[in-house]
């Protein structure tokens, strides 16, 4: 795709390449100046600039619902698990069939959260302490996983066990497994192994539920039930679907604070300041998160003919919302390529953003600051660059492993 001469054929642009998952913010500042809406080689339409993606975000004519061509579209609902799962769950719901089940869900989060029904530093501390003691680590592996899978478990009320055959390590997978609903499934071998997946999952999250019904307690699961019998805003298929959903947003928050946390070792002045001024750790949280975002884009549909950025985009048309060139737009922030501290937390793009915005923004932010929290308190920390190796995933920039030493 690059010319060697800070140019790129935007004709040829492929999500699925690795180097572009590896480093995507030249093709994507690339893109801002010289065609911020262009159609790649697979034919769907690319946005980059922040303003064009806040309008299209809030655009009835872009839909969330998924193509009639595509395998997780509503005609595939009965062929395929991946299809049913998609329709069932929020971010793939328009209004006004997704609004009763997002208020209903988004306040009982919210409530729960609130509630503080998880001690997320003393958590974050505990998971962390072997990680200190060893000196050698990896941070993705041996610590943010474990952090957010252990939360997310015991923030839903699910009894869990740890060890390669145990409850988290297959909820790990499930996760990982559920994000391709949101991704591009490259292959039919993957898409028959996503329906298997997502079926495990789904007896899972099912049996949970029954339990609950049956032994409510202070969980989430048992809250979201109790609401749905007051309002009826989900049918149980929905309820476990998005049970699912929430517990893959919470745990593959691990994603993002590996992120954070490569980027912060990788800005030596920035940790330092940060290891002096504990009382920004909230600012960097928020920075952090629009700096390395490991949400590369959001896809939608468009429902008719529409012109976005002097491009006319055909009914039908896949359109990638590039969350990543919106959060280093030059037209929004202030040397966008580097961190700084002090920005509007407001306007960065990686939870999307108005009714289709992810409702776990708040809790993802909370991990993130109670690991950073963790890390504060080390000595220097170096990682071997050679070592990094991001995942082959299309929209997510998801690390393999983050080995630090300090």
């Amino acid at each position: 795709m690059s010319h060697g001469n800070g140019e790129y054929d935007l004709s040829t642009f492929d999500p699925f390449d690795i180097a572009f998952i590896s480093n995507p913010y030249p093709v994507l500042q690339y893109a801002r100046k010289h065609a911020p809406v262009f159609q790649s080689k697979g034919g769907n339409w690319v946005i980059t600039r922040h303003q064009d993606i806040v309008s299209a975000l809030s655009n009835p004519l872009l839909s969330n619902t998924p193509s009639h061509f595509a395998v997780v579209s509503q005609r595939n609902r009965a062929k395929h698990t991946c299809a049913d799962v998609a329709n069932n769950s929020l971010p793939f719901l328009d209004a006004p069939q997704h609004t009763p089940p997002r208020k209903l869900i988004a306040r009982t989060f919210q409530e729960h959260l609130k509630a503080n029904a998880v001690d997320v530093e003393s958590l974050a501390q505990q998971v962390f302490t072997p990680c200190r003691q060893s000196g050698q680590f990896d941070l993705l592996n041996d610590f943010a996983t474990p952090f957010t899978l252990r939360f997310m478990a015991m923030f839903l009320g699910i009894a869990h066990s740890d060890g390669a055959g145990g409850t988290l390590a297959q909820l790990k997978r499930w996760s990982d497994w559920f994000f391709y609903l949101f991704s591009i499934i490259p292959s039919r071998q993957v898409r028959d192994q996503l329906n298997l997946e997502l079926q495990d999952f789904r007896a899972f999250i099912a049996e949970q539920i029954r339990l609950k019904r049956i032994n409510p307690g202070n969980d989430l699961i048992s809250k979201l039930l109790a609401q749905n019998r007051l309002h009826n805003a989900m049918s149980d298929a929905q309820i476990i679907d998005n049970c699912m959903l929430v517990m893959t947003d919470g745990i593959n928050a691990d994603y993002g604070i590996a992120n954070a946390i490569l980027a912060l070792v990788k800005n030596p002045q920035t940790l330092s300041y940060l290891k002096q001024h504990p009382e920004s750790l909230a600012d960097a949280a928020q920075e952090l998160l629009r700096y390395e975002s490991p949400s590369l884009f959001i896809a939608r549909r468009a429902l008719e003919d529409i012109a976005l950025g002097g491009q006319q985009i055909k009914q039908n048309s896949g359109v990638l919302l590039m969350l990543a060139a919106a959060n280093r737009d030059e037209e929004v922030f202030d040397r966008p390529d580097e961190l700084l501290l002090n920005r509007n937390r407001n306007v960065y793009m990686s939870f999307g953003k108005g009714e289709h915005a992810c409702i776990g923004r708040a809790l993802v932010v909370s991990l993130l600051e109670a690991a950073i929290g963790q890390v504060l308190a080390q000595p220097d920390m170096t990682v071997d660059d050679a070592q990094i190796q991001w995942q082959t995933r299309a929209g997510h920039r998801w690390l393999e492993a983050l080995p630090l030493s300090c």
